[in-house]
């Protein structure tokens, strides 16, 4: 693999003199993430493991401007941690805060055959690192084929994507080898690309910001400290059609507690948000806007996590989800910030639908490239 970054490095280089002078062959940076199926993280089978994963996705693409035709090389990054040590005695002993780390590495040339669409062909090296894995033999790799499909909309191009494996072992069959791309191509888009975005029925914008909350009912030990106001920083996508002012948002924020010099745990605590839901966009004057918006939430909560362990003698849950419904308002005070009140009503049995940590006030930006 090694011996193909560096040959692609050199055609780069020589593209981009090319490029230089004829402006044929240009460069752009891709940035997004992959929906993946975690399963093989683990590398035996956790009935109650976490499904969907994302991946951190990064990388380059030689592009054509006359011709619908591209290279890429791309690598994603998926890394579970584990909030507690062996000494914690409500959960399973293991050594490590990372528990699996894996990357994957990808070729793809990509040919767009409508100004939509586009199919890929292209191989990939995959690098598995976790407790099983080290146990048996240490890091496993293995390498296959994969097949794209990709609908360009706006700015965002979504990517399906399926995998064949041939080493160590011929495999086809497995929905893990099933993913899903959200990619950002930054750079100069060639006619093709413009075309597609013309006219423009659907509005994307990307959406950052962060939320804070207050994190009670979270337990500490041996003389932990958590604070009285949580941070979690937010990310998500808005897909907004104009003419009726409703969008539909993907958004996720994360709060870790960091619990340095421990000898009981690593974390304090963490709570992930994923939420996926509907936005009506109510115009007021000066360009501003009032939104109301309902969407369903899957929370991760270590506190939830540790609750179960305690009271569970089989201890078979390894990874507990929350599910609740949330509703959310907010008011665009500056040009594309908001101020946003969120609560999500939680559906757990023994847990208050109005738990007071899942309530948050925030603020969210939104930008379109």
């Amino acid at each position: 693999m090694k011996a193909i970054y560096f040959l692609l490095f050199l055609l780069l280089l020589k593209c981009n003199f090319v490029s230089a002078q004829n402006s044929l062959l240009r460069l752009r940076v891709l940035v997004g993430t992959r929906i993946v199926d975690d399963k093989s993280l683990y590398g035996f089978g956790f009935k109650y493991s976490r499904k969907m994963f994302p991946a951190v996705l990064t990388g380059v693409e030689l592009y054509h401007k006359k011709y619908p035709i591209s290279l890429s090389v791309q690598r994603d990054y998926q890394t579970k941690i584990y909030a507690f040590n062996a000494i914690d005695s409500t959960m399973v002993s293991l050594p490590s805060l990372l528990q699996n780390h894996r990357r994957f590495d990808h070729l793809i040339g990509y040919w767009r055959i409508k100004p939509k669409i586009s199919i890929g062909l292209g191989h990939y090296w995959d690098t598995v690192e976790n407790l099983a894995h080290h146990i048996r033999s240490g890091v496993y790799r293995y390498r296959g084929f994969e097949a794209c499909f990709i609908y360009h909309i706006d700015w965002l191009d979504f990517e399906l994507r399926r995998q064949v494996n041939y080493f160590p072992v011929f495999n086809i069959l497995d929905h893990s080898n099933t993913s899903f791309a959200l990619l950002y191509r930054i750079g100069k888009r060639d006619e093709a690309e413009k075309a597609a975005t013309k006219p423009k029925r659907i509005e994307v914008n990307a959406i950052f910001g962060g939320r804070v909350f207050i994190p009670k009912g979270i337990k500490t030990i041996n003389g932990e400290r958590l604070d009285k106001i949580a941070l979690a920083p937010l990310l998500g996508l808005e897909f907004l059609w104009t003419k009726q002012r409703l969008s539909f948002n993907i958004e996720k924020d994360f709060w870790i507690g960091i619990n340095a010099g421990s000898f009981t745990r690593n974390l304090k605590g963490y709570i992930t948000n994923t939420s996926l839901g509907f936005k009506y966009h109510q115009p007021l004057g000066e360009r501003r806007h009032i939104r109301y918006g309902l969407n369903a939430t899957w929370i991760d909560d270590y506190q939830i996590i540790r609750d179960i362990r305690a009271t569970t003698q089989t201890g078979t849950k390894l990874r507990y989800h929350d599910f609740g419904v949330g509703a959310n308002i907010s008011y665009e005070f500056l040009r594309n910030w908001d101020i946003e009140a969120k609560h999500t009503f939680t559906l757990i049995e023994d847990y208050s639908p109005f738990t007071l940590r899942r309530f948050s006030i925030g603020l969210v930006a939104r930008f379109s490239p």
